[in-house]
């Protein structure tokens, strides 16, 4: 999520791993950097919009520079999905856990410093998550906080 400067850096490195990757923004001068680049893209206009892709990805990264990222990020996680949050709003943000936790989503923070690493784990589907944050931080060095 998010068709600004670090979402569109996340999406062309990760199409290699993953072909079917869609990228979703509001702004279609954005966007369209990442389809001349063969990555899928959508265009946001409403909630509703969002409402109607709920529950429909395994992975969501979010960098959408908002507050309420995080929340439709969430959103958009089926269960037992991963959530990555990587915004960079310097708002604070108003997490709804009761999605987390009721809809059993898990939440991953990772730093952008060592995307090579969440490249490797996504490429690999590394999503058991006790597994997934002991490799996180014996191979990668970063701290890792899991919920669900």
């Amino acid at each position: 999520m998010g068709g600004g400067k670090l979402g569109l850096l996340i999406a062309l490195a990760l199409r290699h791993f993953n072909p079917g990757l869609l990228l979703i923004g509001k702004h279609p001068e954005k966007l369209a950097v990442a389809e001349e680049q063969c990555v899928e893209t959508k265009i946001i206009n409403s909630r509703d919009d969002l409402t109607t892709m709920a529950g429909h990805f395994d992975i969501v990264i979010e960098a959408t520079g908002r507050a309420d990222g995080i929340n439709d990020a969430i959103l958009l996680t089926r269960p037992e999905g991963i959530v990555v949050v990587k915004t960079t709003s310097h708002l604070p943000s108003i997490v709804n856990l009761a999605q987390l936790v009721v809809n059993e989503k898990s939440s991953l923070t990772v730093g952008i410093q060592r995307l090579e690493s969440f490249m490797y784990l996504w490429q690999h589907k590394c999503y058991e998550w006790r597994k997934l944050q002991l490799i996180i931080q014996r191979a990668a060095g970063i701290s890792v906080s899991v919920c669900g």
